[in-house]
């Protein structure tokens, strides 16, 4: 292996370990505002070890990632549901799983897209809300962080590890 090869590797890996580099401005619509999960990493060490999904959001010419697990989602939902009432409750989320599987690869692998859909859905739904943040022509990454602090990122944050 010679050495480009080496940096390209430890590039990758710290791209996934520190979402914050992987910001990027392109040419698309500045109208759109999506989410997907493409995937999820395994954090911490011995009975610290959790799975965080890596969120991908794209708003305006924007894009950027975050690293999330389970519990931030479950806590967006109640925000939500706190503030917009029935119509996110209405949503269907991913029910959380009082088992062995609690830290497994098989339930995040059947949660990362329950979680992408329900992202997608809560935003589309929240956007069509009469005095939501998102309720606009043109949404921005501020809009995100005003509906609520999920959306945004940073090194130092409410988690253990950093991140989430």
């Amino acid at each position: 292996m010679n050495e480009g090869s080496n940096m390209d590797i430890m590039r990758s890996i710290m791209a996934r370990s520190m979402p914050c580099l992987s910001e990027r401005f392109y040419d698309g619509d500045p109208n759109e505002l999506s989410v997907s999960i493409p995937t999820y990493v395994m954090r911490g060490v011995g009975s610290q070890t959790h799975h965080e999904y890596e969120v991908r959001i794209t708003v305006g010419h924007e894009r950027y990632t975050i690293l999330r697990r389970y519990n931030r989602f479950r806590e967006l939902h109640s925000e939500m549901m706190h503030k917009y009432g029935e119509q996110v409750a209405a949503l269907l989320f991913p029910p959380k799983k009082f088992s062995l599987l609690r830290r497994s690869e098989a339930l995040a692998r059947e949660r990362r897209p329950q979680l992408e859909s329900y992202l997608s859905r809560l935003l589309e739904v929240v956007s069509q809300i009469p005095g939501s943040p998102l309720n606009t022509q043109t949404p921005s990454r501020t809009d995100l962080y005003t509906l609520s602090s999920f959306f945004r990122k940073g090194v130092f944050e409410t988690g253990k590890y950093g991140i989430s």
